[in-house]
């Protein structure tokens, strides 16, 4: 994922490993804005129904006419999914096998941690009526903000996506209002007329049905559908096609700010040991 700047777009890139030059391939589309959706979990006739976060993005089509656009759930979660790890990774992020049979807002928040280091997305929405819940990820240490007393390999060494301190969302926000059954029956809609495509390897919606996932991609469909983007497509203006190099630059900061911080943990780690000996520490 990638922002532009003029004009205001997130390039989407797919099958791109992480180090790639991102100069020498061509997005897969642009998208007008990239929100994320958490919503709790809940009992659903008498079940346990985890909580889901899912990262949902509207096409940029060119169109300056109003009408409504295509839209993408480009990920989904309610745990990090070890499957995607390796044994020694799982160990390192202390990930249990079992972490997706036993979800809880704490694995809820890492899945959306996840979800906003590899998506990027301007905000994050809740549902309304729940100040708990949603203190719960105002507070969530990696989402609008990081604490500045630790460093990027710090939290590299904690947030299996981590990419910078400075990859954040702009906010944390509830919806002001949210009718649930027109929210359902507005992604059957979109879905039965092609305007609403969800990804294929978005198991947790198409195997297992979570009614939190239909509720988190209405949630985030029926706030696009109130916050019409038509306006703002029809003022965009294009650059010459460098906007992406502010970008590049900081990762490059980000990159010797991280090691900066690796170095200075490991000549704390190699002075302590200098200094350690006896039966206690600094004896």
């Amino acid at each position: 994922m990638r922002r532009k700047r003029k004009p205001s777009l997130q390039a989407v890139y797919y099958g791109v490993r992480g180090e790639a030059d991102l100069d020498k391939f061509q997005p897969n589309y642009f998208c007008t804005r990239v929100w994320l959706a958490v919503v709790p979990p809940e009992d659903h006739d008498g079940e346990f129904v985890p909580g889901y976060a899912c990262v949902v993005g509207e096409l940029y089509d060119g169109d300056p006419m109003q009408k409504d656009r295509h839209r993408i759930v480009m990920d989904e979660g309610i745990a990090l999914d070890p499957a995607d790890f390796t044994p020694r990774e799982r160990l390192r992020y202390g990930l249990r096998d079992d972490v997706l049979e036993h979800p809880t807002l704490y694995t809820l928040r890492d899945a959306t941690i996840a979800l906003k280091d590899l998506y990027w997305p301007e905000r994050v929405y809740l549902p309304p009526g729940n100040p708990r819940f949603y203190r719960f990820f105002q507070n969530a240490d990696g989402l609008t903000v990081y604490d500045p007393r630790y460093g990027d390999g710090r939290y590299a060494r904690a947030q299996p996506f981590f990419i910078s301190r400075r990859r954040t969302c702009n906010g944390v926000l509830q919806v002001d209002h949210e009718e649930r059954a027109h929210n359902l029956q507005l992604v059957n809609s979109l879905l039965d007329t092609n305007l609403l495509e969800i990804h294929s390897d978005c198991e947790l919606f198409w195997e297992r049905r979570l009614p939190t996932a239909y509720r988190a991609i209405g949630l985030l469909c029926a706030e696009m559908q109130l916050n019409d983007m038509t306006y703002q497509i029809r003022e965009m203006t294009f650059s010459d096609g460098y906007d992406y190099r502010e970008d590049e630059e900081q990762a490059a900061g980000d990159l010797r700010s991280a090691a900066m911080d690796e170095a200075r943990v490991l000549s704390e780690w190699a002075s302590g040991d200098r200094r350690a000996g006896g039966s206690g520490w600094m004896q």
